[in-house]
Order: structure tokens, then sequence, then C-alpha cells
């Protein structure tokens, strides 16, 4: 059975660029503001080669100025400037996540490659010590079994890191001491 394209078994790409409804309450030009924090972002990832992190938020931001901003109410009165340079930024985008698709495709395919290999490694290396679980290693993987098991909230209470935060004060005294 195929996947569909637009998807991936552990990324969602449809719910990390999904649609943003309008609030007219928000000035035109924030929105564009947000388009502009986009593109410098997807900069930042493509000066670091992270290609999936480009992908969303090239995703992201073709959604944000093809679905989102033609949908508010001053969209056509105000900035025909930046209407129409946005329109040419979309098109270099929608090139580009076109080429970078296969890509991020392969790159997907390839985590979750590793991620499939590392559970069934994990998983034999379960059945190898069940098996060896004679009466001379139970004690040693029943410790090991407990020092798994350990909270991280109980190395807290040992090293007193969370005192500071936890106090028998209630919020109001703490107030009026300011």
């Amino acid at each position: 059975m195929r996947r569909p394209a637009y998807s991936s078994p552990s990324i969602n790409f449809n719910a990390m660029a999904r649609k943003i409804d309008v609030d007219n309450r928000i000035a035109l030009r924030n929105y564009y503001r947000i388009a502009d924090n986009l593109l410098k972002q997807a900069n930042i990832y493509r000066d670091e080669k992270n290609l999936i992190d480009l992908y969303v938020i090239l995703l992201r931001y073709s959604s944000l100025v093809s679905e989102t901003i033609p949908y508010h109410r001053d969209y056509l009165a105000l900035f025909p400037k930046e209407r129409n340079l946005y329109k040419k930024k979309l098109l270099a985008v929608l090139d580009e996540l076109e080429t970078l698709k296969p890509k991020v495709r392969r790159q997907l395919d390839e985590q979750e490659k590793v991620k499939s290999a590392t559970q069934l490694n994990q998983f034999s290396g379960s059945n190898q010590i069940s098996d060896l679980s004679s009466s001379s290693h139970k004690a040693s993987l029943s410790y090991s079994n407990n020092q798994l098991t350990t909270s991280p909230s109980s190395s807290l209470k040992q090293n007193n890191q969370y005192t500071p935060f936890l106090s028998s004060n209630p919020i109001e005294s703490q107030f009026q001491k300011l």
C-alpha cells in the first residue's frame, strides 16, 4: 500500500502547515511581518542544511501567503506593492518546495529505516536478556531494571534542585513581600 504524497509516518505536514483563519483585528502589515520572519527562519534552515524544517517553514509561508493573507479585509485596499512582491516570493517558494519534496521524502524514509532498525535491535536485545535470566543473573537484571524505572523527579529530590520552586507559603504572601 502506498502512502499519500503529503504525509509521512513520522511527520504530519498537513498539521504543520494548516490554514490559519484571518483575524481582521490584526493589521495586515503584521501578517506580512510574520511572512518575512518565516522566510528569515527558512534562510537559517537552508544554511544549516536542515531540509525537513526548511520544508515545513516554507509550507507555513506558502499557507500564510496564499490561504490566509488574501482573506484579510484590507488585502485589496492596502499595500499593492507588497501584495505583488509576496506573490513573486510565493512562486519562488513553491518552486523550492517542489525541488525539496523528493529530498525530504528520501531523508524521512532514511530516518524511518533507522528508527525501525533501532526498535528491532532493542526488541532483539530484550529477548536476549530474557534468555539469560538464570538464577545467577537475576539479581543483576533486577538491579538494572530498578535503575531504569527510577524517575527523574527522584533524582531532583536527592539533589534538592527543585526546593526553591516549592514553597509552603501561599502566593499572596510572596507578593506581599514585594
